[in-house]
């Protein structure tokens, strides 16, 4: 990553964090993407930031990413936000006809994988761009990823719906047998109807006007068959900006501060690990009243001797060594560390998270209950993810309507709200089966909730609670026919006059 110098003496006192500078310095949110994936990375962060920081004129001390929570913060969402295999993202459709669509659209995406990389950049960066293509051979419509930080330029109508849309992709072209990047623009535009692709050697923020006439143009309605701009976007925290904040980015100082302190306790605890000794002599006279001169050292042979695997010094008569390591409180300097480690906890719950799991003894209930500000934050993130998926669904089935391609054709129109759904999702963290189940008792005791329901709730499919009501009845059915072959023996035994209680010798 590098930060441009244009500026960078106007900034050089105010700013002592990367970070500030590209949030208050007019810098491009590409720029602040690239930061936040460095953070992610952690692999040399510091030597990476120490240097973009002197381009601005605001060099900093050494640190080293001892304490960055970064990675494990985003990994928390990428395992929770929409977890397992696709099977776990059930479409609920009022019109059953889009459902098999919408799970081909999935497939032709690959979005079993490409789903848990959509996780990772949407808690990293805090934007989910999702552009929803037509295959050149117009036979599938399928997902593709953006990063946000090709997203140059956009603009949305009333309802977040975009209206244009611009795209500043980094690529490699072979020119004279040696390889040179270029950048691929790509802008989309509603009002103009619109489509058009350049390729060129320029900055991603130049002009379109100054990038000459482009490789490509078409025009969406009568090319494509769409009167919309095919993207979508989810904020993972939106805080009325235009675009949304990650999971971590609000705690870059304190994770800063926090590698401030680890390095630093690092720094004291290795710094004396080689140890430093000094010769005393309690002796400050000789007899006849003169000071002792100092010991004079020589090395030698005979200066080491060894006693089982340890070496020891012959000292000069009367000296002794003292080691020079001052006393640090390491302990301290730690606690300070750990309670600021706590003090970021409550700014980012995903570390509870993390602590809370080596606790084998607590129940999910308990969990969930000192996990609410996590579990909060993670619905908030995942209701704004599935709504942007649902309205990419909405958009491949009016492309896949559009193109004819088949198995789209009986899918509806999307004004009549035939493309309507939801898709339900595991609980972000879930109770054990013996706490579901006697949740589920207790319903059925307390409410009189059917069983059938209480089954749903469950999770059971429709098969399977059909398979579980036909082995009750035939259950039932077994103990009815063997409760009246019993009560028909008890009659005959009566009619014989003999005693109804069955003995051995009638078995």
């Amino acid at each position: 990553m590098t930060v441009p110098r244009s500026g960078a003496m106007a900034y050089t006192t105010a700013y002592t964090s990367l970070a500030g500078y590209l949030a208050n310095a007019g810098q491009h949110p590409r720029e602040m993407c690239r930061l936040l994936r460095t953070y992610y990375e952690n692999n040399g962060l510091y030597d990476q930031l120490r240097l973009d920081l002197t381009h601005i004129g605001a060099e900093r001390e050494s640190l080293r990413p001892l304490r960055n929570p970064a990675n494990r913060a985003v990994e928390f969402y990428a395992a929770k936000l929409w977890p397992g295999d696709l099977d776990a993202l059930e479409i609920k459709a009022d019109r059953a006809a889009i459902v098999t669509p919408i799970q081909q659209v999935w497939s032709w995406s690959n979005w079993r994988a490409r789903k848990q990389v959509a996780a990772r950049w949407f808690a990293l960066y805090g934007d989910l761009p999702i552009k929803v293509v037509q295959s050149i051979d117009r036979a599938r419509v399928y997902f593709q990823l953006v990063r946000p930080e090709y997203i140059t330029d956009f603009s949305v109508d009333e309802r977040d719906y975009f209206t244009a849309m611009r795209l500043d992709v980094p690529i490699t072209r072979i020119i004279g047998g040696q390889e040179r990047a270029h950048t691929r623009t790509e802008a989309w535009d509603k009002a103009s109807d619109s489509y058009r692709v350049w390729e060129h050697d320029r900055p991603a923020d130049t002009p379109l006007a100054n990038l000459g006439a482009p490789i490509e143009t078409a025009s969406m309605t009568a090319d494509f068959g769409i009167d919309f701009v095919p993207f979508v976007m989810a904020k993972f925290r939106d805080i009325g900006d235009e675009r949304g904040a990650g999971c971590f980015e609000h705690v870059l100082d304190k994770l800063d501060e926090a590698n401030r302190l680890a390095t630093r306790l690092h720094q004291m605890l290795f710094r004396h690990a080689g140890g430093m000794w000094a010769l005393e002599n309690p002796t400050m006279f000789d007899s006849a009243g003169r000071p002792v001169p100092p010991a004079r050292v020589t090395k030698n042979a005979d200066d080491e001797v060894e006693v089982g695997s340890e070496k020891m010094l012959r000292l000069p008569g009367g000296y002794t060594l003292r080691s020079l390591v001052p006393e640090i409180q390491y302990e301290a300097a730690l606690a300070i560390l750990e309670s600021h480690i706590q003090e970021m906890e409550r700014d980012l719950p995903e570390l509870a998270y993390y602590r809370l799991r080596e606790q084998s003894e607590l129940s999910g209930r308990a969990i969930r209950l000192l996990l609410t500000d996590l579990i909060d934050k993670a619905l908030e993130a995942r209701g704004n993810a599935v709504d942007a998926l649902v309205r990419a669904n909405q958009m491949a089935l009016t492309i896949g309507k559009q193109a004819g391609i088949e198995g789209f054709g009986g899918v509806g129109e999307y004004e009549a709200g035939d493309f309507t759904h939801t898709i339900g999702l595991p609980e972000i963290v879930p109770l054990s089966e013996i706490e579901q189940l006697e949740t589920l008792e207790k319903k059925r005791d307390v409410l009189s909730i059917p069983a059938t329901i209480l089954q749903q709730e469950a999770g059971y499919s429709d098969e399977e609670i059909a398979a579980i009501a036909e082995a009750q009845a035939v259950e039932q059915q077994a103990q009815q026919q063997s409760l009246a072959a019993a009560m028909l023996e008890l009659e005959r035994r009566a009619d014989r006059g003999q005693s109804p209680a069955i003995t051995e010798d009638d078995a």
